[in-house]
């Protein structure tokens, strides 16, 4: 293989690398965002009595997530051990996100029920924490003993068209996505400069032309082309051309005839005389 060719291999596999980086890159730093946050889908739930989210199926570590409802009537947003949750929502119909993907959907499922909560979540003590209103939010560590996210109706009420969302904190996604672009741009930069260098080596050992050597080829009368006048003088092209250059010769032809006659007379008078 020539050795200016050899330049192109690694030219390529630069450009690839550099595509494969920014694609990367530019993927996590516009889901991230420049807050360094990463949102799941809005979950509508409606026509339940509760939600519930076990803080240990968030796919992540090391972090903090946020649990935030929107409403347009008031809700009970609370935290609690598992344990007692399950004894508070025995026999209600209950809905519960079973997997959490961010960015993605959550994924839930219903548990059938027909009884509604025994009593108002805001007359129960054992709550770890809660929040009530229209605009209520929760936030954990996810590395801590995870607990019970419990939504339900202010007073016991079934929800309606409560509108649910998972975020996570992910500290240093957007910078490294800058970094990421940094080296994708240097990347480019290395297969551009391979490229041209080899492009210059290529007019580099081209061919050239001698010092006696024409740049320009020969006309067809120097290339001795044959001629297209035929045995009695006429052109042989065709068409108006043709037709002209034949007129021409027979003009010149019949000069030629009477040239040499005239020569004979003026010569015969003059011994004439």
């Amino acid at each position: 293989m020539n050795s200016t060719l050899l330049k192109l291999v690694p030219a390529a596999v630069a450009l690839v690398l550099g595509a494969v980086v920014l694609t990367l890159a530019l993927r996590a730093g516009l889901t991230a965002g420049a807050d360094d946050t990463l949102r799941s889908e809005p979950l509508v739930v409606g026509e339940v009595h509760a939600l519930t989210l076990n803080e240990g199926i968030v796919p992540f570590r090391n972090t903090t997530a946020t649990v935030s409802v929107e409403s347009e009537e008031p809700v009970f947003l609370g935290v609690a051990n598992p344990v007692d949750v399950a004894s508070y929502l025995g026999g209600v119909a209950v809905e519960e996100i079973t997997e959490v993907q961010v960015p993605g959907e959550l994924s839930h499922r219903q548990v059938p029920g027909e009884n509604e909560p025994p009593a108002p979540p805001g007359d129960l003590d054992w709550w770890a924490g809660s929040q009530t209103g229209t605009s209520v939010a929760h936030s954990f560590d996810v590395d801590a003993e995870p607990g019970m996210v419990v939504l339900l109706g202010a007073e016991g009420q079934p929800i309606e068209d409560a509108r649910v969302t998972v975020t996570v904190e992910t500290d240093g996604v957007f910078g490294l996505s800058l970094m990421g672009v940094a080296l994708a741009s240097l990347l480019f930069g290395v297969a551009a400069f391979l490229a041209l260098t080899w492009w210059y080596d290529r007019i580099r050992l081209a061919p050239r032309r001698s010092a006696g050597e024409r740049r320009f080829p020969r006309r067809p009368a120097e290339r001795g082309a044959p001629s297209r006048l035929d045995r009695r003088g006429r052109d042989r092209s065709s068409g108006a051309a043709g037709v002209l250059g034949g007129l021409r010769n027979r003009v010149a032809g019949a000069g030629r005839a009477v040239r040499p006659g005239a020569s004979r007379r003026s010569s015969g008078s003059r011994r004439r005389r």
